[in-house]
């Protein structure tokens, strides 16, 4: 039997729990815990059973025993973090959005490359096996020339921020905001089910603090147009839609690509997908990574969820380029 790989966890939040529960099955062992205290590295480590912690990401670094790494720091951190754990051949996962802007992106696969290790994003829907499963639905839509994807979501952190608490996630400085949070999931849909855009037209309604509280664009392409929409301060109530001249399939979550119906013009419908447990979907992305380590087939080739990283972070930059009063 193979020895579970040795995961760094960077990240002390609930996202980091929920991979680390993911990541375990799929064959990874929680080997230390990063935090910028010690407290936090104690206890998270303590809860999960890692046999050590950091408190310096270059000691992590320099660690010969981590094999590799999973990053769920704040968005500005994640190109500095992500760059310094590959140039010591460590594997690496960095949660979306991978980076912030592409150029960063190519940087990190040209030093993965050049150190021998991989580097990937967890991104739920590039990996599901929903997204195949709706590619192979499209034809039966007939002729499509409209999707709507929305995914809106009010922040947990919304309360706190109306307090006037300080909140990472609505701090430009952090390289954060709706775009950067929730976007990057209908983005990628996007891209996964049609390709890169042609044109790219964008707004954004700004909050005080000048990180976007929701944006809607419009992506081009010669034979459609794709609508998109995203609020971190409402709730969204019903689903994304891609409409054809001979039916629609519905989607209940862009984020995770669950809930998935297909209703014919005659009126016939089937479920597409059911709503799988959130364990379920990321651990599809967890094997993918524990695979591209071990040069094992994949349910997403390496080749292709590094391409798509990287055209969505394209994408993303002519929506913020568009909407023009982003800060970053």
């Amino acid at each position: 039997m193979t020895e579970p790989l040795k995961l760094l966890t960077v990240g002390t939040s609930w996202i980091t729990e929920s991979f680390l529960e993911s990541a375990v099955a799929a064959g990874f062992g929680h080997f230390a815990a990063y935090s910028r205290t010690e407290e936090k590295a104690r206890a998270f480590a303590e809860k999960h059973g890692a046999k050590k912690i950091f408190t310096s990401l270059e000691e992590a670094a320099a660690c010969p025993e981590i094999d590799c790494v999973y990053i769920a720091s704040p968005n500005v951190f994640h190109f500095p973090q992500a760059k310094l754990f590959l140039e010591h051949a460590k594997h690496v996962i960095v949660e979306k959005p991978i980076c912030t802007y592409p150029e960063q992106i190519e940087e990190l696969y040209r030093i993965a490359d050049e150190n021998g290790v991989i580097v990937c994003e967890a991104l739920m829907p590039q990996h599901v096996p929903a997204l195949q499963t709706v590619r192979a639905a499209l034809p039966e839509l007939g002729v499509i020339r409209s999707v709507q994807l929305d995914y809106s979501q009010l922040s947990s952190k919304y309360a706190g921020y109306l307090r006037g608490e300080k909140q990472n996630i609505f701090q430009p400085e952090m390289q954060a905001g709706c775009l950067q949070d929730l976007g990057v999931y209908a983005v990628s849909v996007a891209y996964l089910l049609f390709g890169s855009p042609v044109g790219v037209k964008a707004d954004a309604v700004m909050l005080p603090t000048g990180a976007d509280a929701a944006f809607s664009a419009i992506l081009s392409y010669p034979d459609k147009t794709v609508t998109i929409s995203c609020s971190k301060t409402a709730q969204t109530r019903a689903p994304s839609q891609i409409l054809g001249d001979r039916g629609a399939i519905l989607i209940e979550s862009v984020s995770q690509l669950t809930g998935i119906r297909l209703i014919a013009n005659d009126g016939g419908e089937r479920v597409l997908e059911e709503i799988p447990s959130r364990f379920e979907v990321m651990k599809c992305e967890a094997e993918d990574f524990y695979a591209y380590i071990l040069g094992l087939p994949a349910r997403v080739p390496y080749k292709e969820a590094r391409a798509a990283s990287l055209r969505v972070s394209e994408i993303m930059r002519k929506i913020r380029l568009s909407a023009g009063n982003f800060a970053f």
